[in-house]
């Protein structure tokens, strides 16, 4: 066995618990790639220690790589020899400590131990210089930031979520000043100053990291508790190299101050955008200097509407507008596929038409939801121009009937009603509808179909005045009553 120097395990296809002794791992001199993991995170591990072993800690092992997944242990042997480490992944461990001391960690360049919520404290890796990536997200009972985190010169990406001791960490994310003092303001690059003993931390390549936080820059100004991003490049890198970013605060309230996004002029590059909960009351026009994106969300902001320069943005599929409770209108978007506007209760317009030309657009969308807007104007007739459409949500609306141009709508697959409590009846559903949602429709009297309809699969409950046609009894013989939730293709 000492010619060993990998020795791998996917735990996942294990059948029965086993226990090991470090006495498995004692003929091993040459042992260099250990990697026992899972790809199930929620499925603990069947590899345990047998009680009073651990992991092998003789001074002649030289790993280069430690991954296991579940590690079963509260901390790692005192004398297991780290020198030789390139990567340490010790995902969803049990661990609440790694090592006391410093360790001489001089090849190291990753450590992983996210979901590994039993961890109190980080070891000190202060003397990892080659350390490029530190993920953390999930180690809910961590305590305290490490100090010397600046130090990591090499340090490319950092991941802090769901860290519940780090969340009251006060965090500054300001223009760094050499690049200030060298007028180079249409790229900036940006510090995180830390209330605490903390060092600044220059920008990474890749960030995630939750606090009070708040922004002092010159296109970005205002509190949040999350701050995301990511960079296809290795290195550090300015706002202009970002692919993602994400700007949130976790709940939308009345009492919050609104954020302030001045432009969008320094993130070129951006393919998805994230801006929740920030009550922002204005999306300003360089939005369309974007023309690179592909997703936007925006929900729980307090604009009334969208500027007409994002009719420039050619790439954009995907736009979320949840709560948007004061959004009014909508600019002409014809190439995005999925419109997520649930409980924007202000909305009157999802297009405006005002020449022949655009009567006759053409457009992309294929998933739409309104669940709980009512107030769109003519919302028949605005439908009719999504003939594209295959899920559409129009759950907690007011009509007695749905809209007529419905059943126009020939590539629909979805059609979801839920809670529509004054719906009295469903007629003309179009041919290509394979799933149907309307649970909660307490009026809801008749569905009429033909006995030639493809329709799948039907959630009809809580519907109590409903009367069914033999057939559809026969189709469905349980849905209606007892309507468990189906997800179509």
């Amino acid at each position: 066995m000492d010619h060993i120097e990998c020795l791998a395990l996917h735990m996942c296809k294990m059948l029965r618990n086993l226990k090991i002794s470090c006495n498995h791992f004692m003929m091993m001199y040459n042992l260099k790639y250990l990697k026992f993991y899972k790809h199930m995170d929620n499925i603990k591990s069947k590899l345990q220690f047998v009680p009073g072993y651990h992991l092998p800690s003789s001074p002649d092992l030289e790993l280069r790589l430690l991954h296991w997944d579940a590690y079963p242990s509260r901390t790692l042997p005192v004398n297991l020899n780290l020198e030789c480490i390139v990567e340490i992944n010790l995902r969803y461990s049990n661990l609440q400590s790694l090592w006391d001391g410093t360790q001489e960690l001089v090849n190291l360049r990753k450590l992983d131990l996210k979901g590994s919520k039993n961890l109190r404290k980080l070891p000190d890796i202060s003397k990892a210089k080659k350390l490029e990536d530190l993920l953390m997200d999930g180690c809910t009972r961590l305590e305290r930031f490490p100090v010397y985190i600046c130090s990591l010169s090499n340090l490319v990406e950092l991941h802090a979520i769901q860290c519940g001791g780090l969340q009251s960490l006060h965090i500054d994310i300001k223009s760094a000043k050499t690049l200030q003092e060298s007028n180079n303001k249409s790229c900036p690059q940006f510090i995180l100053e830390f209330s605490n003993e903390v060092e600044p931390l220059e920008s990474l390549a890749n960030l995630s990291i939750e606090g009070k936080i708040k922004f002092q820059i010159s296109q970005l100004e205002g509190d949040a508790d999350h701050f995301s991003f990511s960079s296809e490049r290795p290195q550090k890198t300015k706002f202009c190299d970002y692919k993602r970013l994400e700007i949130k605060r976790n709940n939308y309230k009345e009492d919050y101050k609104p954020f302030g996004c001045l432009s969008f002029s320094g993130f070129p590059l951006l393919t998805q955008l994230n801006l929740v909960n920030l009550k922002i009351t204005n999306i300003p026009r360089t939005i369309s200097e974007l023309k690179s994106l592909e997703q936007l969300n925006l929900s729980g902001n307090d604009f009334k509407k969208l500027p007409k320069t994002m009719e420039n943005l050619s790439k954009l599929k995907h736009l979320l507008l949840r709560n948007c409770r004061k959004l009014e209108a909508l600019p002409l978007l014809t190439k995005v596929e999925t419109l997520i506007l649930s409980d924007c209760i202000n909305l009157q317009s999802l297009l405006k038409l005002s020449t022949l030309e655009d009567r006759l657009t053409r457009f992309d969308l294929i998933e739409l939801e309104l669940d709980n807007c009512n107030n769109v104007q003519s919302l028949s007739d605005q439908l009719s121009h999504f003939t594209n459409l295959k899920e559409l949500n129009l759950s907690r609306h007011n009509f007695s009937r749905v809209p007529k141009s419905i059943k126009e709508l020939t590539s629909l697959r979805t059609l979801t009603l839920n809670n529509c409590k004054k719906l009295e009846s469903l007629e003309e559903l179009p041919l290509s509808l394979k799933c149907l949602h309307a649970h909660g429709c307490y009026l809801l009297e008749n569905v009429s179909l033909s006995s030639d309809h493809s329709l799948e699969n039907v959630d009809l409950h809580h519907c109590f005045h409903l009367n069914l046609d033999d057939h559809i009894l026969t189709r469905f013989p349980s849905n209606y009553s007892h309507g468990e939730k189906v997800i179509c293709s």
